[in-house]
This record gives structure tokens, sequence and C-alpha cells, in this order.
């Protein structure tokens, strides 16, 4: 039976936030430049002025500050790319893009240590919703707004949404993970378009055919 670790300690106080703050955004620097593997806790802590067993009280492991940034961009960019589609009256296929376009394409941070990002997100999955405090996050948007698409006629309602909403997630994110974060051995040489934008509208227009309502 494995250990789970427990989740970092979130301070209230100035004093604490501030040390958190300055963790947090060293060791993202750092594995910007150097990786995650590359990357030393003694580095980032001599480097942020804060004792070995602080880095360790907030990010029990070396890649919860990959998933506190994804928190971080969850909450600052998908639920109000979601929010703001639905609020404008957008089409179902114009917010499910939307919610693609903004967990897969990097705004803070360079490609190479998003795309790092988003995988920690597949591999640590219950971890990362814990830290949000919302039990399978990225699911629940994609399924909201299938749903919507049901009720307005955009979306086939012969199939259950959860069904839908796990072949769009498959079908979108991982050729994009896999085709520009992470080119596997022997796909290096196949075309590819230059950023993941292009590559999310790719794969996500293929399987949003197969949701469209039946003729």
């Amino acid at each position: 039976m494995t250990s789970v670790s427990p989740l970092g300690f979130r301070p209230r106080q100035a004093r604490g936030i501030a040390a958190r703050t300055r963790v947090y955004d060293e060791a993202l620097r750092q594995f910007a430049e150097k990786g995650v593997s590359g990357t030393r806790v003694e580095d980032v802590v001599r480097a942020a002025g804060v004792a070995w067993g602080t880095f360790f009280r907030y990010f029990p492991r070396k890649e919860d500050v990959l998933l506190e940034a994804a928190v971080v961009h969850h909450r600052d960019h998908v639920v109000p790319a979601v929010d703001a589609g639905l609020a404008g009256g957008a089409s179902s296929r114009e917010v499910a893009l939307s919610i693609f376009i903004a967990m897969l394409v990097p705004v803070e941070h360079p490609p190479q240590l998003h795309g790092t990002i988003v995988q920690e997100v597949i591999d640590s999955r219950e971890r990362f919703a814990a830290m949000l405090g919302q039990d399978q996050p990225f699911v629940v948007l994609v399924a909201r707004v299938i749903r919507h698409g049901q009720e307005r006629g955009e979306v086939r309602d012969d199939l259950d949404v959860l069904t839908l909403a796990g072949t769009l997630i498959a079908g979108t994110l991982f050729p994009t993970l896999y085709c520009y974060y992470r080119v596997l051995p022997g796909l290096a040489e196949l075309d590819r378009r230059p950023g993941p934008e292009a590559l999310v509208e790719r794969s996500f227009g293929v399987v949003w055919r197969g949701l469209e309502p039946l003729p």
C-alpha cells in the first residue's frame, strides 16, 4: 500500500504568504530553466531565502508546485472561458473549444513548462482535484457545456453527457499533449502545425463532429 503525501499548508498571515509565494515563484523559474528533474530543492530555498523545511511544509512534493500552477491557471483562465462563453450566448462548440484552448495554450509559463504542468495534472488527477477543492474539475466543465449543448439541440442526446465529455477530452487533450509538448519517438517527422492552438483546433474539430446531432 502506497502512502499519500498530505496537501501543503496554506498560510493566512502576510509573512507566511510572502514566503510561500517566493518559494513558488522561484521553483517555477528554475523549472523553466532546468526542468523539474534538474531543479534541486536546496537551490530553490537558497534563492527564495527560506529554510529547507519551509519548502516541504508548503509543497510536500516538488511536483506540487506544478499542481499549484495548474490550480491558478484553471481558476484564472479555464473557468472564466466557460463562464464568459455561456453568458455571452456562444454556441456549445465555441465554448467547448475555448476550454481546451484555455487549458492547453501557454499563458504565464514557457511552452515546455506548461506542457509539464498539464502532464502532472493528468498523472496526479486526484491530488490536483483536492488542491482545487473540486472533484474531476475539467470533466465537470466539459460536461456542463455538453449538457448546455444538448438543451440547445447542438449536441446529440442519444448518448449520456459523461460518455461524450470523456470522448471529447481524450480526443482533444492527448493529440495536443503528445504531438506538441511531448513528441514521441518516431513521430517527430510527422506533419505538425507550429503551435498548440492549431493542434487543439484540428483534433477538437475531428472529435466534435461525432458529438453533433445525428441527421
